[in-house]
């Protein structure tokens, strides 16, 4: 774990959102992949206050995307006690388009997505594009509270219904779609897939 984290979580947790923060666990699965791939460039969805920037390796970048540029700043002074400042290129606004514009220099070894859930299915086809082959590309949130392996028919009421929805839409993107390109699901404790 790097020795700032526990700052970091203390300024996370300061905010009524401090439940979007990653939690330790999975700061340090996220070292390690990035490690054991010796990955050096990497994108990341979904910033909050940019704990997992701690994860990146002494020579690595990390594509920093986040729509609150508020949240990310709220972080940036224990980025910068940390020394990995010069590790971000932080872009605010909405993932797609700017996740379209880097496609054109495509060579990134690692992705992360941690954002704008009802979107995973167009981030993934735009980090397939954008991640190298052998790469990795995690998702965070992605067992929706055990509707994911629900059968279609099961009856849902509330928060889980509209999640439902989302899946199946979700699902049937990913049946229409061409495949690209080999992928292998691995689904670690807790709530991170990671799709290589």
């Amino acid at each position: 774990m790097h020795p700032t984290l526990p700052q970091k979580k203390s300024c996370s947790a300061t905010r009524s959102s401090g439940f979007m923060s990653s939690p330790p666990d999975e700061g340090q699965l996220l070292s390690l992949l990035l490690k054991v791939m010796g990955a050096k460039n990497t994108i990341e969805v979904g910033v909050f206050t940019g704990c997992s920037v701690l994860a990146i390796p002494d020579d690595g970048r990390v594509v920093a995307i986040d729509v609150n540029r508020e949240y990310f700043d709220l972080g940036l002074p224990v980025i910068k006690k940390a020394g990995v400042a010069h590790k971000v290129d932080f872009h605010e606004g909405p993932a797609g388009p700017i996740l379209e514009k880097l496609i054109a220099d495509a060579d990134q070894d690692f992705a992360f997505v941690d954002a704008d859930k009802s979107n995973y299915g167009r981030y993934h086809d735009q980090l397939l594009r954008l991640v190298r082959v052998g790469g990795v590309i995690a998702y965070d949130n992605t067992l929706w509270g055990g509707t994911v392996g629900m059968p279609d028919d099961t009856p849902l009421t509330g928060r889980h219904e509209g999640v439902q929805r989302q899946d199946r839409r979700r699902r049937a993107r990913r049946a229409r779609a061409a495949p690209r390109r080999r992928r292998h699901h691995s689904l670690p404790p807790r709530r991170l897939n990671i799709i290589r």
